[in-house]
């Protein structure tokens, strides 16, 4: 069922940043690395939703644990499908596992993390997120197969 905007608000949910903001409340640097991930994890492994699990490690607050919602927004990973497990760690880490076991690891870059320390101006999260959201994401993780 669409909503009553009509087909103007169906073309929003093709822009990722959009749909970030619907789901987490706003657009942030580790909502976008956590959506990011779940991009890449559904590109390079080919499972679905229903056929694929994530362990996420963040810290415990804002803003780390926004990277959460950013991985269950990008992959369909989610607490209520209980195929999501989460690890309070500074760390920002996801790991997926497909269906038929192979797997996904992708950890925050430590120039990635350094661009967010100290905590950013209100001002600048936008740009900081509109910047990883255009990187490509070897610049911003370490990826590894496994």
């Amino acid at each position: 069922m669409y909503h009553e905007l009509g087909e103007e608000a169906r073309r929003l949910d093709d822009d990722p940043m959009v749909l970030i903001e619907r789901f987490h409340g706003h657009v942030g640097p580790y909502v976008v690395l956590g959506y990011r991930c779940g991009q890449l994890a559904q590109e390079r492994l080919g499972a679905n939703a229903f056929k694929l699990r994530a362990e996420v490690s963040a810290g415990p607050r804002p803003p780390m644990s926004c990277f959460v919602d950013g991985v269950q927004l990008g992959s369909g990973c989610t607490l209520g499908k209980r195929n999501i497990t989460l690890h309070e760690d500074e760390l920002v880490e996801a790991r997926f596992i497909s269906e038929d076991g192979t797997g996904l690891r992708m950890r925050a870059r430590p120039e990635t993390l350094a661009r967010l320390a100290p905590p950013l101006a209100k001002e600048d999260l936008s740009e900081v997120s509109s910047e990883f959201m255009a990187m490509p994401a070897e610049d911003l993780f370490n990826i590894t197969d496994e």
